[in-house]
């Protein structure tokens, strides 16, 4: 909740996460099967509108605090 709060009153806080969220949308690449069933998913992620999904996935899953960052050390 406290995530949520930050989200929507500290504009740092608005733009850290939205600059994640450009960062982790990507293109969709296509690997392998045939032409048809490459173009079958073209067309069904064009319907659903694949970027505007990825947005809002993305954009909840960081703005809900349920990411958790582990600090490596070699």
């Amino acid at each position: 909740m406290l995530c949520q709060k930050a989200y929507y009153n500290f504009a740092i806080f608005r733009n850290t996460i939205d600059l994640m969220t450009e960062f982790s949308i990507s293109s969709v690449y296509y690997r392998g099967g045939s032409k048809k069933s490459r173009d079958f998913f073209e067309s069904y992620f064009k319907k659903i509108n694949i970027w505007e999904l990825q947005d809002k996935f993305f954009r909840e899953y960081y703005r809900s605090g349920n990411v958790f960052l582990y600090r490596l050390d070699a």
